[in-house]
């Protein structure tokens, strides 16, 4: 995140394992939890969560929340702000 510039813009880390409570949440009550943590943005990181796991997850997130993904391994983040243009890469 920092050698892609964004390190100044992450409010935190949400936990996807039941047994770590390290973060500032559970990603399976990111809708809740967006309540209590004014979060615009959500970087989903393939690896312990499936991408059908991530899916399901976006389809829950509020309206206005942007998406972006990191696929485990590789060293970029992919987003698209709007349905209409091309996805950017982050290098990391």
């Amino acid at each position: 995140m920092k050698e892609a510039g964004l390190q100044e813009r992450v409010l935190g880390r949400v936990e996807v394992n039941d047994s770590d409570h390290s973060g500032i949440g559970n990603w399976k009550k990111l809708p809740m939890l967006s309540f209590s943590i004014p979060f615009r943005e959500v970087i989903y990181c393939e690896g312990v969560l499936s991408f059908a796991d991530i899916i399901e997850s976006v389809q829950q997130l509020p309206n206005h929340t942007r998406v972006k993904f990191h696929a485990y391994g590789s060293n970029s983040v992919i987003s698209s702000d709007s349905k209409r243009h091309i996805g950017r890469n982050a290098f990391l």
